[in-house]
């Protein structure tokens, strides 16, 4: 049984989206990087709290429709990620 056409179209443009949130995600991740390395020549610690208190106060300000919980969870996901970065080239 093959699927309703609105579903394949709209789940292409879901694919396509994702692709574009990666690569978003992937430039992130290398400003992060550069962040890090300018952190350490400081020298500053690589994670800053209140930071990133203020990157959520933003996001959730930026946000229209999106579950709060949901939104910070998230953020909070992908700034570890960008911290986790940070610390395996700070042991390399």
């Amino acid at each position: 049984m093959s699927d309703d056409p609105r579903i394949a179209a709209l789940r292409a443009q879901i694919d396509a989206l994702d692709g574009a949130l990666l690569e978003q995600l992937q430039r992130r991740v290398e400003v992060a990087r550069a962040l890090g390395e300018v952190k350490r020549a400081v020298p500053r610690p690589l994670r800053d709290a209140p930071r990133e208190a203020v990157v959520l106060e933003g996001v959730r300000a930026r946000a229209r429709d999106l579950p709060p919980a949901e939104l910070d969870a998230v953020w909070r996901a992908i700034m570890a990620l960008c911290l986790r970065v940070q610390q395996d080239d700070a042991a390399d």
